[in-house]
C-alpha cells in the first residue's frame, strides 16, 4: 500500500507555512487588542488576567471586530495550501472550505456560554477517546489534495485520540508509516459480519440462476462492490475478456453500481462479450447470489479490510483478490484463495483461471475460507471491542489511584 502512496507524497512549503503562522499570531493578537476579556472566545473561562484591551482599546475602530477573523481565515489558507503542496487551482477549494469553518467560529461566539462551558465540561467527562477510520481513504478515492487533507485530519485527531482502532494490520502499518499515530496506540479489530447469514442460507443454484438471468450450468466468476476505478471492475473485465478466449462459457456478474457501469458495457458491447456479462445492480439478497458464484473476485486498488470479502469465505467461495490494504488479513494466499498485485491484468486473469479449471481447488479452499470466516463475525468484534473498553478503563482507574 505504501508504495503507492509515496508515489503522491506531499512536499510541505516551509516559506508559505512560517507566514501562515506568523498572520495566525499576529490575528490572535488583534484578536486580544480589540475585545474586552468578557466578550472573547473561552478567554473570559480561562481565570487569566488579560490587558492588552485595557492599554489599546479600540485601536482598530470600526473593522477591529472583523479584521480578526479575516487575518485568521487568510492564515489558515496559507497554512493548509503550504502543508499540502497545492496548485494554484485547489486554493479556491481551501478558501472556500475556511471560509465555512470561520463562519461556524463566528457563529460558536454568538453563543460563547454554550460553547465555553458546555463543550469543555463534556470533554472533561470523558474518559477516553477512542477513534475508528471508516474507510481507507489515503490513496486512490480522491485527489493528492483531498488526500493530504484527510492526512491532515487524522494527524490532528490523534493527538486527542487515546486509542485508534485498526481494521487489519494492513492499515495499521499505513497509520505508523504516515507518522499519524504510535503503533502501542493502535488496536486492531476487524469489521464483524454476520456469517450465520451466509453459511446458513440454503440456496437452490439452479434456481436462482435463472431468477438472475444466468445459465444453470455454467461457470460463474462474481463480484459485489461499487463499479468505481477504485474497486477494479475494469481490471475484473479484461481479465474475463482474456479467459473467454480458452473458456467461453463462463459468466461474469456484477452486484452494485456507480460510475464505471456504462464504461463497463460499453466495452463488453465492443469486445462482443454482452452476452456474458450481467449486472445486477444494488441487491437486499446478496446472501442468495454469491452462493450462485463458482469463485469470487475483488480486484481493488485499494481496500480497507472488504467485508464481501467475508461474506464469500463465509458462503464457501475461494477469492481471487488484490494484494493491498487489508485483504491479505482475510486471504491468504494459496489456502484460502490467491492474492494479485493490484493492477495486474495477467495476474488476474491466471489466478481465475486456474480455480476455474480446477473444481477440487475450489472446493478445498472454500473450505478453509468458511473457517476462517468465523475470525470475523459480529461477535468476535463486539468481544474485542468491550475487551478494549474495558482495558481502557481500567489503565484510566489506575492512573487515576496513582496520581491521588
Amino acid at each position: 500500500m505504501i508504495k503507492h502512496l509515496k508515489a503522491q507524497r506531499i512536499v510541505t512549503n516551509r516559506r508559505q507555512v512560517l507566514i501562515g503562522i506568523a498572520a495566525l499570531l499576529l490575528g490572535s493578537l488583534v484578536y486580544l487588542i480589540d475585545r474586552p476579556p468578557n466578550q472573547t472566545y473561552f478567554v473570559a473561562d480561562l481565570g487569566v488576567d488579560i490587558n492588552f484591551y485595557n492599554i489599546l482599546p479600540n485601536l482598530f475602530g470600526l473593522i477591529g471586530k472583523s479584521l480578526p477573523s479575516l487575518i485568521h481565515t487568510f492564515s489558515f489558507i496559507l497554512i493548509t495550501a503550504g502543508l499540502l503542496s497545492s496548485r494554484k487551482k485547489d486554493y479556491l477549494i481551501i478558501c472556500l472550505c475556511w471560509l465555512l469553518v470561520d463562519s461556524a467560529f463566528e457563529l460558536g461566539q454568538k453563543f460563547n456560554s454554550f460553547i465555553s462551558n458546555i463543550i469543555p465540561n463534556w470533554f472533561a467527562g470523558v474518559p477516553f477517546i477512542v477513534h475508528t477510520p471508516h474507510g481507507h481513504v489515503f490513496f486512490g478515492h480522491f485527489n493528492p489534495m483531498m488526500s493530504g487533507i484527510f492526512l491532515l485530519v487524522e494527524k490532528i485527531t490523534a493527538l486527542i485520540t487515546d486509542c485508534m482502532v485498526a481494521l487489519t494490520e494492513g492499515e495499521k502499518n499505513d497509520y505508523v508509516e504516515f507518522s499519524i499515530i504510535q503503533p502501542e496506540r493502535i488496536d486492531i479489530i476487524h469489521s464483524g459480519v454476520d456469517i450465520d447469514l451466509y453459511m446458513e442460507t440454503q440456496v437452490p443454484i439452479e434456481k436462482k440462476k435463472r431468477s438472475i438471468g444466468l445459465h444453470p450450468q455454467r461457470l460463474v466468476v462474481g463480484t459485489v462492490g461499487w463499479l468505481l476505478p477504485i474497486k477494479g471492475p475494469m481490471l475484473l473485465l479484461n481479465a474475463m475478456i482474456k479467459i473467454w478466449q480458452s473458456l467461453s462459457d463462463v459468466q461474469l456478474v456484477y452486484v452494485g453500481k456507480g460510475d464505471q457501469e456504462e464504461v463497463l458495457k460499453q466495452r463488453a458491447m465492443k469486445m462482443g462479450v454482452s452476452d456474458k456479462v450481467k449486472y445486477l445492480g444494488w441487491r437486499d439478497d446478496v446472501h442468495e447470489i454469491i452462493p450462485v458464484f463458482d469463485l469470487f473476485a475483488l480486484p481493488s486498488l485499494n481496500e480497507g479490510m472488504g467485508r464481501v470479502l467475508v461474506e464469500a469465505m463465509a458462503a464457501g467461495k475461494a477469492v481471487v483478490a488484490s494484494n493491498v490494504g487489508g485483504i491479505p488479513d482475510l486471504v491468504h494466499h494459496g489456502q484460502n484463495g490467491f492474492l494479485v498485485e493490484p493492477g495486474d491484468v495477467n495476474g488476474l486473469s491466471a489466478a481465475i483461471e486456474k480455480l476455474l479449471a480446477d473444481e477440487n481447488l475450489r472446493r478445498e479452499m472454500g473450505k478453509r475460507g468458511q473457517a476462517m470466516a468465523h475470525n470475523f463475525s459480529e461477535s468476535k468484534m463486539i468481544k474485542k471491542i468491550d475487551a478494549l473498553y474495558a482495558a481502557l478503563l481500567h489503565r484510566k482507574n489506575t492512573t487515576q489511584q496513582f496520581s491521588h
